[in-house]
């Protein structure tokens, strides 16, 4: 390379930090151009350990580069495991880190350094590192940065008193305890404490999505490791699920909130649950404080959960609630279709209920075709012939159906070639006979639309031809 490092400062200032994913050499800083990406990155950073090695014996170093080492990103973990790997006195190595990052402005603060340093500590000076994590809960410096030092460790017993020794003190914003949904940081925490510790956060401001995504990924750790979800952790998904405030100011994707509901809301507490969340979530809509478009996966997991509290929660009540909840779930449907993961017995039973009105809303919000590759011609759904065996009035079943012929949105092409595709299922209908004329009359409808839509298509395509000529 053109310029190549030739002292210690210019070496860990080119590798430690530096943010370059490629990596660069070893000491003779040559090239290995044949080495993988992972080889040359786990290289690079044990070229960073080496260097923090370096620099903890030389003083004049050290003191020039701690102000650079607490204020930069870069290899920093690595570094920061090197310092302890050659320093004499460990506790006197962590004060001079904390001096400086002390020394540093508030918004320019990066302790990483600390974080690496920490983590063998643990293994080779329990005591201290101990010590050291106490002293940070209600330390001027350390203190908002607690959380994010101590997941550098293994979480122990009493790491997790000290973590709600943290919250009880408010020192640290709730923001940082984000790092423990990191790394599978909560696999330790016994299921009542971390229940404890999230439903601690999440009655702090702003907390309530920092608990969610702890328990999210806890859950989904959980289940990777084949173990069975502690009452406790279900306990404090239903509580977070209730907590829920849809409001403008929290619309986001929600994957994780629908993996919490599905994992948690079970039993009657669930359905309780359930029915209050989607309850809360159609007044809000209806008040325009938030838009159902943000919270097909939370619905999605709902749904999977609770099918019948879910549908009681979103669409019972009179027609105007009924009509309410359709619409919410006509614009998740766009991203996903909630009604999907409910079984066709307990969409028909709901139905059942209140016939006449049930019926032909969800008739407009069910998947009704399907095809098993792009050669073959659509097929009716189970649950949609199902709605044509029992609905009162199949016929106007059958035009809610045919009115999903046209695909709201995710389509290119031919419109009249799409339609002449789904015209196919109406083919398929032969089998019942009462439906013989409002399958007549569809199909007379269908044919016309088909035309018109086939002399637009004419029309705009010799338009641009024209206008390309």
């Amino acid at each position: 390379m053109a310029l190549r490092p030739t002292d210690l400062l210019q070496k860990v200032r080119s590798v430690v930090f530096s943010t370059r994913w490629q990596g660069i050499g070893l000491d003779d800083f040559a090239d290995h151009t044949t080495e993988d990406i992972g080889t040359r990155m786990a290289r690079t950073e044990a070229l960073a350990r080496d260097l923090g090695k370096a620099v903890a014996t030389e003083e004049k170093v050290l003191d020039e580069l701690l102000p650079e080492v607490v204020a930069s990103d870069g290899r920093l973990w690595s570094f920061g495991q090197g310092l302890l790997d050659a320093t004499t006195d460990a506790g006197m190595m962590w004060s001079r880190l904390v001096t400086a990052l002390t020394a540093t402005d508030e918004s320019l603060r990066k302790p990483q350094a600390l974080r690496g340093f920490l983590h063998p500590l643990r293994a080779r000076n329990p005591a201290l590192a101990t010590t050291l994590l106490d002293n940070a809960v209600e330390h001027e410096t350390l203190a908002r940065w607690y959380p994010f030092l101590q997941v550098a460790v293994d979480i122990e017993l009493e790491d997790v008193a000290r973590l709600k020794r943290s919250l009880a003190f408010g020192k640290a914003p709730v923001e940082m305890y984000i790092y423990l949904a990191y790394g599978r940081a909560t696999d330790p925490i016994p299921a009542a404490d971390l229940r404890e510790l999230v439903l601690t956060m999440a009655e702090m401001p702003s907390g309530h999505d920092v608990a969610l995504e702890i328990l999210q990924m806890r859950l989904h750790s959980d289940e990777q490791r084949k173990q069975g979800i502690a009452p406790e952790l279900i306990d404090a998904g239903c509580e977070l699920i209730r907590k829920l405030a849809f409001t403008k100011k929290n619309d986001r994707e929600d994957y994780g909130l629908g993996d919490i509901a599905r994992s948690c809301l079970k039993g009657a507490k669930g359905a309780a649950v359930t029915k209050e969340i989607c309850r809360k979530l159609k007044s809000a809509v209806a008040k325009y404080e938030t838009s159902a478009f943000y919270h097909g996966d939370l619905l999605h997991g709902l749904f999977g959960a609770q099918p019948t509290a879910a549908l009681d929660g979103l669409c019972g009540g009179d027609v105007k609630e009924l009509e309410q909840g359709i619409r919410i779930l006509e614009d998740v449907g766009i991203r996903k279709h909630a009604l999907a993961v409910v079984s066709d017995e307990d969409l028909v039973r709901w139905c059942d209920q209140e016939p006449q009105t049930r019926y032909p809303a969800i008739a407009q919000v069910i998947t009704i075709s399907q095809r098993t590759s792009d050669n073959v011609p659509p097929r009716w759904t189970s649950i949609a012939l199902r709605f044509l065996e029992k609905a009162p009035n199949p016929g106007e079943i059958l035009k809610q159906f045919v009115a999903q012929f046209t695909p709201s949105s995710g389509w290119s092409g031919s419109l009249a070639a799409i339609l002449e595709s789904n015209a196919t299922l109406l083919d398929q209908l032969g089998a019942y006979p009462d439906l013989s004329v409002p399958v007549r009359q569809e199909k007379e409808r269908l044919r016309q639309w088909i035309e018109d839509q086939k002399r637009r298509e004419t029309a705009s395509d010799r338009e641009r031809d024209e206008r390309f000529e």
